[in-house]
């Protein structure tokens, strides 16, 4: 993709031009964009979008401190993604985040090993 889409959605009673893995609205791409941290809207675009978003909250050493850090994290960054535990929209518990985090490290090492 070379853009974000921009394209209105309505979920849960609202609106929002929400895309992509990480649900990036269109401000925030555009932003992104504009001080040219991304090219594009491909998934490694959107990756380093992220990782942005994690530094300006503030969050970087404390996401890669791994799953100790879960908590602390978790409060760093849900006023920027309203799905993660103790946001606005949150639909999962501390405890299924933690498990979720725990198949991502397992699949990425797997999928690391297989290299």
């Amino acid at each position: 993709m070379t853009k974000h889409p921009n394209t209105q959605n309505s979920r849960w009673g609202r609106q929002s031009t929400a895309a992509g893995a990480y649900m990036f609205v269109y401000p925030t791409w555009l932003e992104a964009y504009n001080k040219g941290v991304v090219r594009d809207f491909t998934p490694a675009s959107q990756d380093k979008l992220a990782w942005w978003k994690i530094g300006k909250r503030g969050a970087q050493a404390t996401v890669c401190n791994g799953k100790e850090s879960l908590d602390m994290a978790f409060k760093l960054l849900r006023a920027e993604w309203a799905s993660l535990p103790g946001a606005t929209q949150n639909q999962v518990s501390i405890g299924q985040a933690k498990k979720q985090y725990d198949l991502y490290i397992s699949q990425f090492s797997q999928s690391a090993i297989g290299r």
